[in-house]
């Protein structure tokens, strides 16, 4: 089950998705996003297949880990998958 998780706890690398935003955006919900960058209260992640980073402003969302099996399974379709 992913677990939500808090700025504080967050790293480089690790696998997330946005659970829940505190206001009507629906952006990223769902999707598996790499963590690149931490700079609290924001999180710079990567969507799967796009070299951009998005910017994620931790007081406005929460996320969830998700483990690495979870992260490779969505993303076996992807080209230059993360784990290559």
């Amino acid at each position: 089950m992913a677990k939500v998780i808090e700025v504080d706890d967050l790293e480089v690398g690790m696998f997330v998705t946005v659970l829940e935003w505190h206001d009507d955006d629906q952006s990223y919900v769902g999707e598996v996003l790499k963590v690149m960058a931490i700079d609290a209260p924001f999180v710079a992640a990567n969507r799967a297949g796009e070299t951009e980073c998005v910017d994620l402003d931790t007081r406005k969302l929460r996320l969830a880990q998700v483990s690495d099996e979870y992260a490779k399974a969505m993303l076996s379709a992807v080209q230059g998958s993360w784990f290559a």
